[in-house]
């Protein structure tokens, strides 16, 4: 101290002491002021003072402003820039600035504030303290009264006592404000993991941050990435009755957009400084500062916290760390109730796989010693607060794998470089001898003025365990799932695979892991979803799906059957799809085989001809599509059923020409059935020549029991002959016509009766003859057999047919020339009576001409004679030649009225009584009237020359609906059986006169007419002749013109 302050009056001496007292007694920043505004009056008077202590990392200073009287008007704590302003000058400079007349110049023009004050004299004081700048502090008086320089000097000591205090008050706000931090984040993780009800959650936490960090609004936003946009879902402060819970903001847009986007937290300390800032509702626009925290999971963002002041430059460092710290333990709590909620719906046990254990907090310095623990860490380790503090960080945590030399450098490097770190599920031993699994955590922070780490405990002991289970009951699905032969997936509403067994994965995706693909790229390769998405049929109904998948290979095509199942909640909403996968190729092969059987069984039953039927059981154990084998050979019993004999082969006669006719196949491939028609009626080419030559020369004896041929006919079963060359039961002879050195030789049966032997090899190919194939031939040539025997069967038939008609074309010959003979013998019978008596009448006028008496009577008979001649030869024309009818409508009953009336005069000769009851709905029909007038006519004529003695003749007409039926009933002499059995034989008559042909001639004509004439007779009664005549829709024959 100088001289001349030895000799300051005592007032200034009672000032100092005063300011040297007060300012060493409290560690206040506002008390420490006001007292210097007050007792600075002592000993150099002035109107106000402000001070200005930097913030924002010493960008910018916050203005305090104390006025000795009560009354006056005090300064907004307002936050400026330092560029171009006075006191930014002072802090910049670290020099004192005095202006005598602040008037004179402009020197406040960028402080309106302070101008506005009318302040004019002023000295500004740097207030610097262990060569740390801290701020300014100015004396201010509104008149112009230069402070004179024992002021100034006096003023410069004051200046450099409250830096030190101002300086220990800023140390210790920081540190009861990190304290009363560490203490909240504590009570907020607390309360964060005591809960699995993620909107719980983040409700209670809103009000913890914004109740115990005093905030002026905090809001909590959740991510919803299908949208793209943040949500609020928890809001706590001045805005809470503004806000509305379910606001939605796109990502990106506004601080919290921009948090949610890149992760990273963004502070403002002035929001309209800042390009990011977004007001979302006009309430806003009272905030000045904001802070936005994202809550990470597995490096992507679920949420963020929001936190708005009122007041410029509201929050710092102190504040972003336990905000920070604090959003960890969020998303620790988020990430763990989901574990849980993947745990239950997996293992659906009524279980908590995660227990809400409150997080471990330790401050130590660079040397690991403990500054500062929570509750939960003394908790963890079973020591005493006091006991943790005193100690070194690898007394209490001993780590299995990170030595204590890299966990110390790691807490050097985070202090020294501000950086962030971390160590994922490390494995630690407590004190109490716990082994548990932490994620670790290493922040940087500030305590008491010096730089240490904050280490974070997160306990996934639980969280790992629930992992493990899962795997464990994923594995055992997985095992089960794989012994059943079965693909299986989950399959999330997004179509995303969320899980798949080794054998799906092996089948669609080579092995690779199917996770994280959509359904439709391995159901259709394709990145749109299918048009009939079972996996949306199944989320969108609640029902089983079932789909058929084929799917190409390299070796041709595999089908599978999938079952999509939906998976639902205890709510019964579907939450998964379970996708089950069964490969059915072998089912579907088998299927298609047994139904190319049938199609080749109906191709055989259908072919009668013998020769093409062998070549079409070749043609179909030869063909691709068919059986496939490269040769075959057909051999069958002979008659007497005691020889083997070659009847038929088919396939390439050398290597050469069956690599030609594969190349051309697969130029041109053929279906079955192009193939069967292709080797059927083609004819037979030279390669088929050979292979009938082979088969030709093949003849066993049946008695050779020995011969692999005939133990195939006699044990009735196929036999696969592997090595042809050593097998006794193959001869030489058979070796060297078929030189394959493996066949099969598949019995002929049919109904249990052998036919022959079928033989099929692959020469060419020299594929191995398997099961299936064996299996294959033989229910073919079951069907084979069956179908030789039927086309055998039907050979013989037709050459017995072919017998039967040539004997019934000799047996016509012959029936034909003796009616000839009879007819004959019946015209020489008939006509030589009448031509004898024609001969003496005509002899005996030629020897008495001049009696003309007995000229008139012998031409009279010789007439008679004639006519009856006449009539003979009309029967015999008609009989041997009726002619076919010649149809026309007429009415049947007019028809039969007009016979009777031509024998009326006969009846009445005769004392016939006509009856006639002729239906008046008989239709008209179709037939040769001159015909029917005939049959009719000898009907009646007979009817009448039955009753010599007259009686009672009845001719009825009627319909049933398909025929007109006509019959012509007498009261005659009737006719007994034997008369009956021969009544419509040509010349069977019993009438003396009669020639036999009139019947005989009417049933003729019936026939032709489609209709049909009986007859019912008994002696001494009558007889009755029925005609029926089919109505014009059933009419057999056809008009001719």
């Amino acid at each position: 101290m100088t001289q001349a302050h030895h000799n300051k009056p005592p007032h200034w001496l009672h000032g100092l002491y005063e300011i040297s007292k007060v300012i060493n007694s409290t560690l206040e920043i506002d008390e420490i002021l006001a007292v210097l505004a007050r007792e600075t009056q002592s000993f150099a008077a002035h109107d106000g003072l402000v001070v200005g202590l930097l913030e924002d990392g010493g960008r910018r200073m916050r203005l305090h402003e104390f006025s000795p009287s009560a009354d006056a008007p005090h300064l907004e704590r307002v936050l400026v820039d330092l560029q171009g302003h006075l006191f930014g000058q002072v802090a910049a400079t670290a020099e004192p600035l005095v202006f005598d007349d602040l008037t004179a110049s402009t020197p406040l023009a960028t402080d309106p504030e302070l101008a506005a004050r009318g302040f004019v004299s002023c000295i500004l004081l740097p207030l610097i303290s262990s060569a740390r700048p801290l701020g300014v502090i100015g004396f201010f008086r509104s008149r112009r009264e230069p402070f004179a320089q024992e002021q100034v000097d006096l003023l410069l000591e004051v200046a450099e006592q409250a830096a030190i205090a101002v300086g220990r008050a800023r140390l210790y706000a920081v540190e009861k404000k990190r304290s009363r931090q560490l203490a909240i984040i504590n009570e907020v993780a607390r309360a964060a993991l005591g809960t699995f009800d993620i909107d719980a959650l983040l409700h209670q936490t809103a009000q913890l941050i914004q109740q115990h960090f005093a905030y002026y609004d905090v809001s909590l936003f959740t991510v919803d990435g299908a949208t793209d946009e943040v949500v609020l879902a928890a809001q706590a402060g001045s805005y809470d009755a503004e806000s509305v819970i379910g606001y939605r903001q796109p990502i990106g847009v506004g601080m919290v957009g921009w948090a949610a986007k890149t992760g990273k937290t963004r502070m403002a300390s002035d929001v309209s400084l800042d390009a990011e800032y977004h007001l979302a509702f006009p309430e806003e626009q009272l905030s000045r500062s904001e802070l936005c925290v994202p809550i990470c999971i597995a490096g992507a963002t679920a949420g963020v916290i929001n936190i708005e002041c009122p007041q410029v430059g509201a929050f710092d460092e102190t504040d972003v760390t336990a905000i920070e710290t604090l959003a960890d333990q969020i998303a620790q709590a988020i990430a763990s109730s989901r574990i849980y909620e993947e745990v239950a719906h997996l293992k659906d046990l009524d279980e908590s796989i995660l227990a809400s254990i409150p997080s471990a907090i330790a401050v130590v310095d660079d040397e690991l010693n403990i500054q500062a623990v929570n509750d939960a860490t003394c908790a963890a380790v079973g020591v005493a607060r006091a006991d943790l503090v005193a100690g070194h960080f690898h007394d209490f945590f001993h780590f299995h794998v990170l030595d204590p030399a890299r966990i110390r450098q790691t807490v050097s490097r985070v202090i020294d470089h501000d950086e962030v770190a971390s160590f994922p599920a490390a494995h630690v031993t407590l004190g109490t001898g716990d082994e548990r699994i932490v994620d670790l955590t290493i922040r940087p922070v500030t305590r008491t003025g010096d730089r240490h780490a904050l280490i974070f405990f997160n306990d996934i002991t639980e969280r790992r365990q629930a992992q493990d289970a899962v795997l464990r009951e994923r594995k055992k699905l997985n095992d089960i799932v794989s012994a059943m032969g079965a693909g299986l997936a989950l399959i999330d509403p997004d179509y995303t695979i969320q899980w798949s067994n080794s054998t799906l994965d092996r089948w669609f995706n080579g092995g690779k892991s199917l996770v994280g693909h959509t359904c439709h790229e391995i159901c259709r390769q394709e990145e749109a979803i299918c048009p009939d998405c079972p996996v949306a049929g199944a989320l969108g109904t609640g029902e089983t799906h079932r789909t058929n998948q084929p799917m190409l290979v390299e070796h041709g095509t595999r089908h599978y059957e999938n079952v999509f199942a939906p998976i639902c909640d205890a709510a019964g909403k579907v939450e998964q799809v379970i996708r089950l996968t069964f490969d059915v190729t072998e089912h579907v092969h088998r299927v298609n085989q047994l139904s190319l059987l049938q199609k080749l069984s109906q191709a055989m039953q259908g072919a009668l001809d013998l020769d093409r039927l062998l070549r079409l059981v070749l043609a179909c154990v030869t063909a691709g599509p068919g059986l496939g084998f490269n040769r075959a050979l057909l051999l069958l019993l002979n008659d007497e059923g005691d020889l083997l004999e070659g009847r038929l082969a088919v396939g390439p006669a050398s290597g050469e020409e069956a690599s030609r006719i594969w190349h051309d196949l697969a130029m041109h491939p053929l279906t079955l059935g192009e193939h069967m028609l292709h080797l059927v009626d083609q004819p037979q080419d030279g390669a088929d020549a050979s292979m009938q030559a082979i088969a030709r020369q093949i003849r066993v004896p049946l008695s050779d029991t020995t011969h692999v041929l005939i133990r195939t006919i006699m044990d009735r079963t196929p036999i696969v002959v592997t090595d042809a060359i050593s097998d006794p039961a193959v001869p030489e002879g058979l070796n060297s016509l078929l030189q394959a050195p493996q066949f099969v030789s598949v019995p002929l049966l049919a109904h249990g009766r052998p036919l022959g032997v079928l033989v099929a090899d692959n020469i060419y190919t020299g594929q191995a003859i398997t099961e299936d194939q064996v299996e294959m031939l033989q229910t073919f040539a079951s069907h084979a057999g069956a179908a030789i025997a039927a086309a055998s069967a039907y050979k013989r038939l037709a050459e017995q047919f072919q017998q039967l008609e040539d004997a019934q074309d000799r047996l016509v010959r012959a029936e034909r020339l003796a009616t000839v003979g009879r007819l004959a013998a019946h015209v020489a019978h008939e006509i030589r009576n009448p031509l004898v008596t024609i001969g003496g009448f005509a002899r005996s006028v030629l020897r008495a001409p001049e009696r003309l008496d007995r000229v008139e009577r012998n031409a009279q008979i010789i007439l008679d004679e004639v006519e009856r001649l006449e009539q003979i030869l009309a029967n015999v024309m008609n009989f041997s030649k009726p002619g076919n009818p010649i149809l026309r409508e007429r009415d049947l009953d007019e028809l039969i009225e007009a016979v009777c009336s031509f024998h009326e005069n006969l009846l009445a000769e005769r004392g016939v009584e006509l009856v006639k009851n002729l239906s008046p709905d008989c239709p008209i029909l179709r037939f040769d009237p001159d015909q029917i007038r005939q049959v009719f006519i000898n009907l009646v004529q007979n009817a009448i020359d039955s009753m010599p003695s007259g009686g009672t003749l009845t001719i009825a007409t009627r319909s049933d609906g398909s025929y007109a039926i006509a019959s012509v009933a007498d009261t005659g002499q009737g006719m007994d059986s034997d008369v009956l059995d021969n009544l419509f034989q040509p010349f069977y008559t019993t009438k003396v006169g009669g020639t036999g042909l009139g019947l005989s001639v009417s049933h003729k004509i019936i026939h032709d007419h489609g209709g049909d004439i009986t007859v019912r007779s008994e002696p001494d009664v009558g007889s009755t002749f029925t005609v029926t005549l089919p109505l014009p829709d059933n009419s057999k024959p056809e008009e001719r013109s």
